[in-house]
């Protein structure tokens, strides 16, 4: 049902001039093209871009006054600044001071007296530069370019100014940045799976042949490649950067739906809508990241203060998102006409506060729809790998109070991750669990080694998930060799008892792991963090929640994939109206999430003997989502999912897939099974995947349905 939303503070204040906004939005794309000249593999190129970057930042620290040079305010770039004394969901220590830069300020206009408005501007100017620099410093795939960032910010706080740090030493909050893919693809680098047998590395078994590459040589260029087009690595990026093959298919889909210059809806209003859709899970990260990239794409920063500053069109969304987002099964194919409505079907919206211009063309709504899916889905991934906003975007960074060496200590960090990273190449069974894939072992021994195995800085597992770690592995073996099967028939109404049986167990949608510490320093006390009210990209009272969808409600019914599903429709219908090609390439990061594997589980395997298929257990993840969102298939045995899934990675699973603003380091630390930390991030990827085909089948099923009745 919809209802109000929360009592999240939306108090604004101040609204910059027009001549401090222009400034702001032309240093922007000044800086894009500034730092562009740094994407490339050629070093000699590459040097004289740094070269040129020096001695304009240089010139400006030299016009910049004493006293201007400490202050840690920059301008903003929306036309809204949340009042912090007053938001419940602004975290912050006795150390540090958020600056939610670059779009928050201090900086009343009553200080921008006409003396000093050019100090200060070229000081804001300065400091988003800064915020470039530190960036690249660390998340930069060239060796070069991140020490000639250091040297120039140490040269920076040298003079006096203060430089901000990262909230964050790692892009998640979740994931040691020593366990995450490195960037440094010279010749040596760290492969993203850890193991000495290449076979293994987490991919489908066709898709290196597909894409023509063997695993060493994937990994290094899909990083060059992505620098080298957008200049930035995300951290969402370098979470991924553990599936090689799946992030390049994502990119594929990614670049052709969302950055791509075609498409019906203007490249601007799908940052938009990616806005809306990631503010429905209070999703912060991505919301930083999408309102840098719209106003860099041209967008209107007054859209930027909430989604009544948006046009009309885009505001008719509201509604869809948010059902699509908490309940999709509630949506219907008279969502579709109001939006439709109109010239293009013969309506009329003479009674309508609308004009024929507020009207969506279907190809317009089917990518509208796409993109949301995308967001709503990615939402789920990055809370479930507790990604930070990155370094130059809303909430990214903080000015510590006490006056510490960050620049120095960004080496030294960055020299132990590629000291651990070396140790983990000659010892890659040292970060990985012992293999428990032998059911013939000595259980007691098993137990004991699974456990002594885990991370010194991690909490050891409970006894109760080593346990079933080992029944898991142990069922799988059986499976895979033939001594178990699981494959009975079964009528129609026992298909039914079991598709309601494997959700109804009254699992904890909150599971207490209260003993489970933050073990890591961080400016950060709570995960996920908010640095805005988001509520505004909603309309006023549209706002909904999750509720548990009821097998025996009279009001919808199951959907039945045997009667209309994503491969023999949804692809057909995307391609229609998106290209002959969208529908095919979605298709395939489906397929490739769903059967990329390293034959492992809790630890890498040693040798071909020890490979564990892990299919039966990825399916029964896979079509365990589905089943929270109310889609049955005929073809799936349902009483699989209780089988391979205990109640505490059901609970996650679900927590993950419909309430991920809820996530918390515990819940991605206490799974209910003892995995390695990119297993972890796997079954994340199959939740968002499944999530997002399950939302697509609902509004494409209501687009067709709708297109046939007009």
């Amino acid at each position: 049902m919809l209802m109000r939303g929360d009592s999240e503070s939306q108090s604004f204040q101040r609204v910059p001039n027009p001549y401090i906004e222009a400034k702001f939005l032309s240093s922007a794309r000044f800086r894009v093209a500034l730092f562009h000249g740094l994407s490339t593999e050629n070093a000699s190129d590459r040097e004289d871009v740094l070269e040129s970057i020096s001695n304009i930042v240089r010139s400006w620290a030299s016009t910049i006054p004493n006293s201007l040079k400490n202050k840690p305010e920059v301008l903003p770039l929306s036309q809204e600044v949340a009042d912090k004394s007053t938001s419940s969901h602004l975290h912050s220590n006795k150390n540090a001071s958020f600056t939610d830069t670059p779009w928050q300020s201090d900086v009343g206009e009553s200080v921008m007296e006409e003396s000093e408005s050019e100090e200060l501007v070229t000081k804001s100017l300065l400091q988003l530069h800064t915020l470039t620099m530190l960036r690249l410093s660390r998340h930069c795939p060239y060796q070069d370019v991140r020490n000639a960032m250091r040297k120039l910010l140490k040269e920076l706080k040298d003079l006096g100014f203060r430089i901000p740090k990262p909230i964050h030493a790692s892009p998640s909050y979740f994931i040691p940045l020593k366990d995450i893919p490195s960037l440094d693809v010279g010749d040596e680098f760290r492969s993203p799976v850890v193991t000495n047998d290449p076979s293994s590395f987490a991919t489908s078994p066709s898709s290196y042949h597909s894409l023509d590459l063997n695993p060493s040589a994937l990994w290094p260029r899909i990083v060059k490649e992505t620098f080298n087009n957008s200049g930035r690595i995300t951290h969402l990026f370098r979470i991924m950067g553990y599936f090689p093959s799946y992030l390049e298919k994502f990119r594929r889909v990614y670049s052709s739906v969302i950055r791509g210059t075609g498409g019906p809806i203007p490249r601007t209003w799908r940052y938009y809508i990616g806005i809306m859709a990631s503010s429905c899970h209070s999703c912060q990260y991505l919301v930083s990241l999408l309102r840098s990239e719209f106003l860099l794409a041209g967008g209107d920063p007054s859209w930027l203060k909430g989604l009544p500053f948006a046009p009309h069109k885009i505001q008719k969304l509201a509604i869809i998102n948010e059902i699509v987002a908490h309940q999709p099964w509630l949506l219907t194919p008279e969502h579709i006409a109001s939006l439709v409505k109109g010239a293009e079907y013969g309506g009329s919206s003479a009674n309508s506060n609308t004009t024929s211009l507020d009207n969506w063309t279907m190809s317009e709504l089917v990518q509208a729809f796409v993109t949301m899916s995308i967001y709503h889905s990615l939402s789920t991934f990055s809370l479930g790998c507790g990604l930070l906003p990155e370094i130059d975007t809303l909430g990214g960074v903080a000015f510590d109070q006490e006056d510490t060496d960050d620049i120095d200590d960004a080496n030294v960090e960055a020299q132990k991750v590629n000291n651990q990273n070396e140790h983990s190449r000659d010892h890659p069974a040292s970060i990985a669990m012992p293999s428990l894939s032998e059911s013939s072992r000595d259980s007691n021994s098993s137990l004991e080694s699974l456990q002594l195995s885990v991370c010194s800085e991690e909490a050891a597992p409970e006894v109760a998930d080593v346990i079933f770690t080992t029944q898991l592995i142990s069922k799988l073996k059986k499976t895979q060799n033939g001594e178990e099967d699981m494959e009975v028939d079964v009528n129609q109404v026992q298909k039914q008892e079991e598709f309601e049986k494997c959700e109804n167990l009254d699992i904890i949608l909150t599971p207490p792991h209260s003993k489970i510490v933050y073990p890591y320093a961080s400016s950060l006390q709570v995960y996920p963090p908010q640095f805005e009210p988001l509520s505004r990209f909603s309309l006023d009272g549209l706002a909904m929640k999750y509720e548990d969808f009821n097998v025996k409600s009279s009001n919808y019914s199951v959907f039945r994939l045997t009667d209309w599903s994503w491969e023999d429709h949804g692809v057909g219908l995307v391609s229609k109206y998106l290209g002959s090609d969208v529908g095919e390439l979605i298709d395939d990061e489906f397929e490739e999430v769903k059967s990329m594997t390293d034959c492992s589980l809790a630890a890498l395997p040693s040798d071909h003997e020890s490979h564990i298929d892990t299919a039966p257990f990825r399916t029964a993840i896979w079509y365990y989502v589905l089943r929270l969102f109310g889609q049955s298939h005929d073809d799936y045995q349902y009483s699989l999912v209780n089988h391979y899934l205990n109640k505490k990675i059901k609970s996650y699973i679900k927590k993950v897939a419909c309430t991920p603003e809820k996530i918390s380091y515990s819940d991605f630390m206490s799974m209910g099974v003892v995995l390695r930390l990119e297993e972890k991030c796997h079954i994340t990827l199959l939740v968002m995947e499944a999530r997002r085909q399950a939302e697509l089948v609902y509004m494409l099923n209501n687009v067709m349905k709708f297109t046939e009745k007009r």
